[in-house]
């Protein structure tokens, strides 16, 4: 593996070892935010590092016919994100919700 991935994996299991670890993409999650969301959260579980997908806001319709077609339902992922817990940002580098950010994976300048 490379050197940036198994730093994402230790930030990571040091988030998870004394916060609740959330993946999220931005508002309104569009196909790219919440398949990316989808993805991470399976090779951390490769890793053996246990997150959840925490999606605050309604996904955009397209994004829930997408992945529905995986057999994945975005509607399972709605959540809230609280102070408490720490975050991985998908497809987006700012976040207005409280937690603490702990990586971030996007593709924009």
């Amino acid at each position: 593996m490379s050197e940036r991935t198994n730093r994402l994996f230790s930030l990571c299991r040091d988030a998870a070892a004394t916060r609740k670890l959330l993946i999220t993409g931005h508002d309104g999650a569009d196909a790219d935010a919440a398949i990316s969301c989808v993805l991470l959260r399976e090779l951390l579980q490769t890793a053996g590092i246990d997150a959840k997908i925490a999606l605050p806001t309604p996904p955009q319709a397209q994004s829930c016919a997408v992945l529905a077609r995986f057999g994945v339902d975005l509607a399972a992922f709605r959540g809230e994100i609280r102070a408490k817990d720490a975050l991985i940002l998908c497809d987006h580098h700012t976040t207005t919700h409280p937690a603490h950010v702990v990586a971030c994976i996007d593709h924009h300048p």
